[in-house]
């Protein structure tokens, strides 16, 4: 819990972010994507290393367990949705996954943190999307699509053409469909992921052994009285098998800033 350094470079010059979109880390170094665009490369010691310009929007990125950096592009051009790296010299290595022209008039806004790591492998999921997808150095395949309460959007709902995001978020709501997921963590027993049923947020936990699942929008936490809605809170990291979730202000009573943390994974 020492403090150790950090890095306040804002600007646009070498070394510089001017808009943190996202970031990794991993034995090489610390990894930054800049809205400029621009892939910038820190040491360990918050020192910068080197920088490349992007030809595409960023929205995430993260390093792979067999050693290469994957970014994803932001729907606001229609360019390859992945693109690596290599993390030593940020020379990029390959682009694939065209983003479909249809799907840019709804999911342009989005720039959450879409990786997970589990295990060998990199699987990449977002907002509005019912398939979780193993991401490779130079490809991509479904690793997962979820039926979800059989409620799935019929095929060809996600590359219709909207006129804007709220077109969908409407048909969305008043034909139910279940469209997920935007939070998503994966290990050898279960899945546990959220999603929207219609205009309302569950959450659902997946056991892999038996098939069976759970589908929730509430939580109920020790020490606090009424259930916590699934929308009212933040997901985090694994940490130790531990899935990290946030408690919402309104739960607060100390007065403070303090950030409160339940482990709800595995044991």
């Amino acid at each position: 819990g020492a403090f150790l350094f950090k890095i306040d470079r804002r600007g646009r010059g070498p070394g510089e972010y001017f808009d943190i979109m996202d970031f990794c880390l991993c034995d090489n170094g610390i990894y930054i994507i800049d809205r400029s665009p621009k892939l910038l490369k820190y040491g360990l010691d918050g020192q910068p290393e080197s920088s490349v310009s992007l030809d595409f929007f960023p929205a995430t990125v993260c390093a792979s367990a067999d050693g290469f950096l994957c970014l994803s592009s932001a729907y606001q051009s229609e360019v390859d949705k992945f693109h690596t790296y290599s993390p030593r010299t940020l020379e990029r290595h390959s682009s694939f996954f065209p983003i479909d022209k249809a799907e840019m008039t709804y999911r342009h806004f989005m720039n959450q943190q879409t990786f997970f790591l589990y295990g060998d492998m990199l699987l990449y999921h977002e907002t509005m999307n019912n398939n979780v997808l193993e991401v490779s150095r130079d490809s991509v395949r479904v690793f997962h699509s979820f039926d979800l309460m059989g409620k799935n959007p019929p095929d060809g709902f996600f590359t219709r053409y909207y006129r804007n995001v709220m077109d969908f978020n409407m048909e969305v709501n008043d034909k139910g469909y279940c469209v997920g997921m935007p939070v998503y963590a994966e290990d050898d027993r279960s899945i546990f992921f959220t999603y929207r049923d219609g205009a309302s947020y569950r959450a659902c936990l997946y056991d892999k052994k038996t098939g069976e699942s759970e589908q929730f929008s509430t939580i109920r936490f020790p020490d606090i009285e009424t259930p916590v809605e699934v929308s009212d809170l933040g997901f985090g990291f694994l940490a130790d098998k531990a899935l990290v979730i946030s408690l919402p202000d309104y739960l607060d009573d100390t007065g403070g800033n303090d950030i409160v943390v339940y482990g709800v994974w595995g044991d």
